[in-house]
């Protein structure tokens, strides 16, 4: 009887431990469906951005057939994967960003499309540049990556369950099988269907695991996995080809040897995210910001890691799931270099910064060491510049590799003959209409360069060429502002004298026509216009004398203290007797003293200036009205007119030297548009500030603010 019973409770067992492996198995079969139903979902949202991408660039429809037949086959693969996720809470959890994220992401092909049909190519690049759609696939890419993982973890955790069932199973049988053996003759039936329903058990486990074996070989992605020691126990065809490992050669290496993981920049390794998922038990993702050697170089990846647990929860390995990202690895990493390329070389415009800046930006992200040689003169000598972590080349420019193909003027890759420790080159030799020649050289020591790379250099030298023309330009244009500088100064200090003369002279002979009472008006005139006429350029070549200080630096100041609100009454009381064609009125709004440190025959200058410029540009019989206050630690003055007023374009250049207004230049008074520069500058060595606030027809206000006597 015991015998028996503990046969029925064998038999039980087994047949218990038989329908967990047939749940097991039905469990890898909805896997699998759910696996590929997420590989086809990521398959059609690829192929419906890829026929975007070349229906945006040709225009032509044919490109849109991928994306017709994914807005055909989305909602029903989607509804799918939503009906069966009801059993998976991380699946039913996800699915709402997940379809959020594919509805933004199909949004935003439509509108391109759209764009493309109706306003062309540049409207729906504007919007593929701005990475949305990127950023969304890269996202739901994570997420799909995820959810693969989980269903992976449910056919290994099913594989383990399955294992265990069968050793279950057997032990189970063995014991059954020494207990009975008193019994044979009872029990043979019941052994012998033991006997096939472990082999039908051994069998299905091993389907199960040649299945298992199948399904990682053909997904899409690079797969291994490693036990909890970090040794490869399994890799599909595309992780050996990424790797370079075989196999066979791979199984029971460390993951650290087969597949390690390296900074894009520095090339240092970096922590495994296989180790670190098995170390915390976690999901470890990883951009494309790291590189998996390949070889003698190295191979651009994004990658997950997650553990691998069995049915008691414990962690028995762990998975690494990634894939080939290198081409847009390089694509948006020449984009980089070109951004940073061009903020750098917009910083500056001296022309030895931007050769030294062109040559150092290159290395050593895209090349070892790169080299400019650049003439501006062919009777000066060339500028170079060369960086590189190596020893520089002296005269590389003359180098037998290179000097041919600067004489052709054709960019090429060069692999022969190079100087001693590369083994490519680019070279991009230019010349422009300023006359401006040279070359730009792009070496490596470590690897050839290829037609991509050579592309980007090309790109490169484009804005490197044009930043040296710009850089040229501006040595020159330099160059004509000093000399205009120079020759101003000279014939304004050469016209000073003979006009004091001039002027000296009118103003005798006007007091001894008046001593001699000799009336010949006639004269009077030709000598009162002599002396106006005088006075004026006078005026004018003090204003041309004052900018050229300015200029140079050499503006003396006096530093007095100064009652501002006196200096502006008596001031414009005496301009007040020498006009009968406008009032000049002065106001001081504040019993306090206003006391100023300065040159007071600067400030005079200052203020006679924007009151004649009042008087010039305002109608006969209106006002201009000079008021004088205070405002904590400053004076503020404003001259207010009624005149023609400034247009708003007018007043950001209104300081500017040698500019005037539109409305002044054609109201016929006279001007070379450099007062008010002077006084802004006056105004500045002051430390004070000055604005202005006008309206065209309504008249103009010009505020000084200069900080008071401490």
């Amino acid at each position: 009887m015991l015998a028996a019973f503990i046969i029925i409770v064998n038999g039980l067992l087994s047949w218990q431990y038989l329908l967990t492996i047939q749940a097991n198995n039905a469990n890898v079969i909805e896997s699998e469906t759910m696996t590929n139903r997420l590989n086809r979902l990521l398959a059609l949202l690829t192929d419906a951005e890829t026929g975007q991408r070349g229906f945006i660039i040709t225009g032509s429809e044919q490109y849109l057939e991928p994306y017709k037949i994914a807005q055909i086959e989305l909602p029903g693969l989607i509804a799918e994967i939503e009906a069966n996720s009801t059993t998976r809470p991380i699946f039913y959890s996800r699915l709402p960003d997940l379809k959020n994220l594919i509805q933004q992401q199909q949004q935003e092909l439509i509108t391109t499309i759209e764009l493309r049909r109706t306003q062309g190519f540049e409207a729906a690049q504007i919007i593929v540049l701005e990475n949305q759609g990127k950023e969304h696939m890269d996202t739901i890419r994570q997420i799909v990556n995820g959810l693969l993982i989980r269903e992976n973890n449910r056919a290994l955790e099913r594989a383990a369950q399955t294992k265990l069932n069968v050793q279950r199973a057997g032990f189970a049988l063995a014991f059954a099988t020494l207990i009975a053996s008193a019994f044979v003759i009872g029990t043979m039936v019941l052994t012998k269907r033991d006997v096939r329903r472990r082999e039908q058990t051994a069998n299905e486990l091993r389907n199960q695991r040649e299945w298992f074996a199948v399904t990682l070989a053909s997904i899409g992605d690079a797969v291994l996995t490693t036990d909890t020691a970090g040794q490869i126990t399994f890799m599909n065809h595309i992780a050996s080809t990424i790797t370079g490992w075989p196999e066979a050669q791979a199984l029971g290496k460390s993951i650290n040897e087969v597949a390690a993981i390296f900074d894009p920049i520095s090339k240092q390794a970096l922590a495994h995210p296989v180790n670190t998922a098995l170390e915390h038990e976690e999901i470890v993702t990883l951009s494309n910001s790291v590189v998996m050697r390949q070889g003698n170089g190295y191979v651009a990846i994004e990658d997950s890691a997650a553990p691998i647990y069995d049915r008691e929860q414990q962690v028995i390995g762990a998975v690494m799931v990634f894939r080939d990202v290198t081409e847009r690895y390089r694509d948006e990493f020449g984009q980089r270099l070109l951004r940073t390329l061009h903020n750098q070389l917009a910083s500056t415009i001296d022309l030895s910064q931007v050769l030294a800046t062109s040559a150092a930006l290159p290395t050593p992200n895209f090349c070892t060491a790169c080299g400019l040689y650049l003439m501006l003169d062919p009777d000066d000598e060339p500028m170079t510049s060369y960086s590189s972590a190596e020893q520089p080349l002296i005269d590389w420019h003359e180098h037998q590799a290179f000097a041919p193909a600067i004489a052709s003027g054709k960019a090429q890759i060069i692999d022969q003959g190079l100087p001693l420790g590369y083994q490519s080159a680019i070279i991009i030799p230019f010349k422009d209409q300023h006359q401006l020649s040279g070359a730009i050289v792009f070496l490596h020591a470590e690897r050839d360069f290829d037609q991509i790379d050579f592309e980007l250099a090309e790109e490169l030298g484009q804005r490197m060429v044009l930043a040296l023309e710009q850089a040229h330009l501006y040595r020159q244009a330099q160059d004509a502002v000093r000399l205009r500088d120079v020759f101003l100064s000279i014939a304004s200090h050469e016209l000073k004298n003979p006009l004091t003369t001039l002027l000296g002279q009118s103003q005798l002979s006007l007091r001894r026509l008046e001593r001699l009472n000799y009336e010949d008006e006639r004269l009077q005139r030709s000598l009162q216009a002599i002396e106006a006429q005088a006075n004026r350029m006078n005026k004018m070549v003090t204003a041309l004398l004052d900018v050229s200080r300015i200029e140079m630096g050499q503006l003396d100041m006096q530093h007095d203290q100064i009652d501002l609100a006196q200096l502006l009454h008596n001031l414009v009381n005496d301009l007040a007797l020498t006009t009968d064609h406008h009032q000049i009125s002065y106001q001081c709004l504040t019993s306090q003293p206003i006391q100023v440190m300065g040159d007071s025959m600067r400030l005079e200058q200052v203020f006679i200036n924007l009151i004649n410029n009042a008087l010039k540009y305002s109608p006969e019989q209106t006002e201009v009205l000079v008021r004088v206050d205070r405002d904590g630690q400053q004076a503020i003055v404003a001259i207010r007119d009624q005149g023609i007023g400034i247009p708003a374009e007018a007043l950001p250049n209104l300081f500017t030297r040698f500019y005037r207004a539109s409305n002044a230049a054609h109201s016929h008074v006279a001007g070379l548009g450099i007062g008010l520069f002077v006084v802004k500058e006056i105004v500045d060595l002051h430390g004070g500030t000055i604005n202005v606030s006008s309206q065209v027809g309504e008249g103009s206000i010009f505020t000084i603010y200069l900080p008071l006597q401490a």
